[in-house]
C-alpha cells in the first residue's frame, strides 16, 4: 500500500475509514483493509502485480511477475525457525538490511517444536532434532503440554 500522507491528513481519510468500520463491523472481515478498500474506493489505484505477490508455507511460489514485494500469507512465517516454505528471498534481503542480525523465532509450543524437529531430521541435522524431541518430552512430562522452556 502506498499512501499520499498529505492527502490522507488533509482529507480526513482516516476518519472516513474509521466511520465505515464502526458502521459496518459485520462486513470488516479483514479489518483496516476492508475499511480502506470500501471507504476510499473512489481514490484507489491498483499497483502493478509485481508489488503484490504472495507466498504460502510449504508451497513453492508461482509469481505472476518478478516480485517487488512478497507477502508471506500463512503461518508459519519465514521469521519462525520451523518455517518450511520458500523463505530464501526473505533471508537474502534481511541479511543486507539494518535488521541483518535478526534471529528466527524459536518454537514456543509443542506442535511448533515437533514441526521443527521433523524439519531438522529431514535436513540431516539429527543432533538438533534429538535435542528438540528431548525438550518436547520434558515439556509434556513437566508442564502437562502447557509449553516449552527455553532451549538449552
Amino acid at each position: 500500500m502506498l499512501l499520499d500522507l498529505d492527502q490522507w491528513r488533509r482529507d480526513g481519510l482516516a476518519d472516513r475509514c474509521l466511520h465505515w468500520a464502526r458502521t459496518h463491523p459485520d462486513n470488516a472481515y479483514f479489518g483496516d483493509q476492508c475499511a480502506i478498500n470500501v471507504a476510499l474506493a473512489d481514490g484507489i489505484q491498483a499497483l502493478d502485480a509485481r508489488w503484490n505477490q504472495f507466498a504460502y508455507s510449504r508451497r513453492a511460489p508461482v509469481f505472476e511477475a518478478k516480485p517487488g514485494i512478497v507477502h508471506f500469507l500463512s503461518r508459519p512465517k519465514p521469521t519462525q525457525s520451523w518455517y518450511e516454505g520458500p523463505g530464501e528471498l526473505f533471508w537474502r534481503y534481511l541479511h543486507v538490511s539494518p535488521w541483518r542480525d535478526f534471529v528466527a523465532e524459536e518454537p514456543r509450543s509443542v506442535q511448533d517444536a515437533l514441526t521443527l524437529a521433523r524439519l531438522r531430521s529431514r535436513q540431516g541435522r539429527n543432533d538438533e532434532a534429538v535435542k528438540l524431541y528431548e525438550r518436547i518430552l520434558d515439556a509434556l512430562r513437566d508442564q502437562g503440554m502447557r509449553g516449552l522452556g527455553k532451549p538449552s
